[in-house]
């Protein structure tokens, strides 16, 4: 998403409400499986099957060992004496995926440029971790670029912020592990120079999940209204809760601290406030855009989503299965609001919504 900036720093909280119907299973940990040893170097682009404790051997990188997995409120060294190096957001919690390991190459690895993980959760929905090397001592995490010398052995976390649905069910968790420099296909699509891994986590159902209404209007483009709930393409559902002009886009429970959005002089936003539901495989990221055509000019919006209880601005995307308000945002010249009606044109996932500002 493009990102407005800010009078006052945003808290790193997301707005997130997980809706899905699971069974309340919560394991922890895992560790039934039995340690062992493999000397796998395939080549770049194949997809090797691994178990918990089993010990990895990749041509160029080393020994790696994924040692266990669990459900976190903080991520921290396991070291640390006190506090946390990542909070989790309400709604949610981290999956802490630990990792052991052994630089036996002939050169320093910079962990977070070579070495990469997602989890798919029940089949269908996709997270992306954050990743952190333990110190030497255990006790806190290095720095972001930070390497790894050869000889050495590491403990790496793989932190990955999921639903709360994700801890108390019982579908299926895998997790993959990709070394090698990260390449993006046009599609899309990613691939990696080096060996790919694929491991479960947590053997379940790979079914998918709903969390829209099932009550809302099923519309592929065209006008709407405050109040209404749309449904878009059975994966996204939306609802228009506020539209209009203001001076300032501020949070609507604004805490004791909070960020902001103010116009400059001869400036106005024009707005619009949605809540959404993400019910697709992914995080929603650039599938949602805003723009209006004003004085033959096209003037592109912004979008900021809210905290969970509304009291501050977000930078997080809204990941699978995970509700959030968002503001999408316009800057437009002053007199525009005194204008002719002007169309707030909402873009999500291709699909053209159009919203008349009064």
């Amino acid at each position: 998403m493009k990102k407005l900036s800010i009078l006052i720093a945003v808290a790193i909280i997301s707005v997130s409400m997980c809706a899905c119907n699971t069974s309340s299973d919560t394991s922890q940990a895992s560790t039934q499986n039995s340690e062992s040893s493999s000397d796998v170097n395939s080549n770049s682009g194949d997809v090797n099957t691994i178990n918990l404790n089993e010990t990895v051997t990749v041509e160029e990188y080393g020994d790696f060992t994924v040692k266990k997995f669990e459900f976190t409120d903080t991520v921290k060294a396991y070291g640390a004496s006190a506090g946390g190096y990542a909070e989790n957001r309400e709604g949610l919690t981290y999956l802490d995926m630990i990792v052991e390991y052994t630089n036996n190459s002939s050169k320093e690895i910079c962990f977070h440029n070579n070495l990469h993980s997602e989890i798919t959760y029940s089949g269908n929905y996709i997270y992306t971790g954050n990743a952190y090397v333990e110190s030497k001592d255990g006790t806190e995490f290095d720095d972001y670029d930070s390497t790894i010398s050869n000889g050495e052995t590491r403990l790496l976390h793989f932190a990955f912020n999921v639903p709360d649905c994700v801890e108390s069910g019982s579908e299926n968790i895998s997790a993959s592990i990709n070394f090698g420099e990260e390449l993006s296909g046009s599609d899309g699509s990613k691939s990696y120079t080096g060996s790919s891994y694929q491991l479960t986590l947590r053997d379940g159902s790979k079914d998918k999940i709903s969390v829209l209404s099932g009550s809302a209007n099923k519309l592929d483009s065209g006008e709407i209204k405050i109040g209404d709930i749309i449904n878009v393409n059975d994966t996204i559902e939306f609802e228009l809760k506020e539209g209009g002009w203001a001076e300032e886009i501020k949070p609507h429970n604004p805490g004791t601290s909070y960020g902001y959005l103010n116009d400059k002089d001869d400036k106005i936003y024009a707005y619009c406030y949605l809540n959404i539901k993400n019910g697709s495989a992914t995080e929603l990221d650039d599938e949602i855009e805003g723009e209006i055509i004003y004085d033959n000019k096209r003037y592109l919006s912004s979008e900021k989503a809210e905290t969970p209880d509304g009291s501050d601005f977000d930078n997080f995307d809204i990941i699978p299965l995970q509700s959030g308000n968002l503001y999408i945002v316009t800057e437009l010249p002053d007199d525009a609001k005194n204008s002719e009606p002007l169309d707030f044109k909402i873009t999500i996932l291709g699909n053209e919504y159009t919203y008349t500002l009064e």
